[in-house]
């Protein structure tokens, strides 16, 4: 009795599938970091331009409205946009580096208030020997080299800013007068139920952006105000640069106020001659930031992004080592757009879920 050879099974292609999709994966996701950091100067003001024509587009509609020719508006607009910018940059340049000046005066006067320390400790606890603790003497100094290095980046960074005015302002000029072509371009390439999808998603974006830009451009100013004013008000050197970088780095989520609020108060005790003046200062700064923080902008903003603080850090730490303080500014628009984009895609709906903070 002749017996038919029983056939092998087919081994399974699921997990060759699987292998082939992850490593296709890391290629892309290898690339597109290549591509981040390689080509950053030129996305990053590609990026701030984007990020300028949510803000700018919902005046630019009011003055069509007004009847006013939409190439007049969109000049006018980018002109005012591009002399602001280019104003504050060159008052930031020299503001930081008048300071970079003042660095041997700041020097002396950190050794001064570690010696007044050093004695004032000595009368309070006899026991504890002068050597003990340390301090300089009157032939040393306080070395703030650090600052000083600080500084200098500052400064480079600045003139980088002022310098990149020009390629934003091309870049949202195009982008501005693109802007109206973008829906019909879509529709004519793809089909009706694909392109309703990708406008959907799209003015999911541009909402998302335009609510977060509008209301934390305002928090920012409700911030830089008073901060600004408390500073000129007590005499701290260079009050209006730290004003004009708090507001900025309101923009970055967590970290940016915390700084700003620290390094004012820092330089204070190096101005001040009176330790309590300088803690009066720290103590109103404290309390501006802290009002402002957690009573004033929650209530401006009504609801959360709806994005996990982990998820946020996390991007935040991302965009800030590719691109340094321009790319914490905009950590937080990038991760709500790609939230926006991922629950949109049925196979990365579980992806947005993991960045909710719900």
């Amino acid at each position: 009795m002749s017996t038919q050879p029983s056939e092998s099974p087919l081994p399974n292609a699921r997990p060759i599938e699987s292998l082939y999709l992850l490593a296709l994966f890391l290629i892309i996701l290898s690339a597109i970091l290549f591509l981040i950091k390689e080509l950053g100067g030129i996305l990053q003001p590609l990026m701030i331009a984007l990020f300028l024509s949510y803000i700018i587009l919902p005046i630019h509609r009011r003055f069509t409205q007004w009847g006013i020719p939409w190439y007049l508006s969109i000049a006018f607009i980018v002109g005012i946009m591009t002399i602001l910018v280019y104003t504050i940059g060159i008052l930031v340049y020299e503001n930081l580096v008048s300071l970079s000046e003042k660095i041997p005066l700041y020097e002396e006067r950190a050794t001064q208030m570690l010696q007044r320390g050093q004695e004032m400790l000595a009368s309070y606890y006899p026991e504890i020997k002068a050597d003990e603790v340390w301090a300089p003497t009157s032939e040393e100094k306080v070395d703030l080299t650090k600052l000083r290095q600080w500084i200098g980046g500052a400064v480079g960074y600045s003139v980088g800013a002022i310098t990149s005015t020009a390629v934003i302002t091309f870049y949202l000029f195009f982008l501005l007068m693109e802007a109206s072509t973008v829906e019909s371009r879509i529709r004519q390439a793809f089909t009706q139920e694909r392109a309703e999808k990708i406008l959907g998603v799209i003015d999911s974006i541009s909402q998302a952006m335009s609510d977060y830009l509008w209301v934390k451009t305002k928090a920012s100013l409700l911030l830089a105000t008073p901060v600004t004013v408390t500073l000129w008000a007590f005499g701290l050197d260079f009050a209006l640069m730290w004003g004009i970088l708090t507001f900025f780095a309101n923009f970055i989520p967590y970290v940016g106020s915390l700084v700003l609020c620290a390094l004012p108060i820092i330089l204070a005790y190096f101005q001040f001659e009176s330790l309590w003046w300088a803690s009066l200062l720290a103590v109103v700064l404290i309390i501006i930031h802290q009002v402002t923080g957690n009573v004033i902008e929650p209530r401006m903003t009504g609801k959360t992004l709806g994005i996990s603080p982990l998820a946020l850090l996390i991007f935040l730490a991302f965009w800030g080592l590719y691109w340094g303080f321009i790319g914490m500014v905009l950590a937080v628009p990038f991760t709500v757009m790609l939230k926006i984009v991922l629950e949109n895609i049925e196979q990365t709906k579980f992806l947005s879920r993991l960045m909710s903070a719900e």
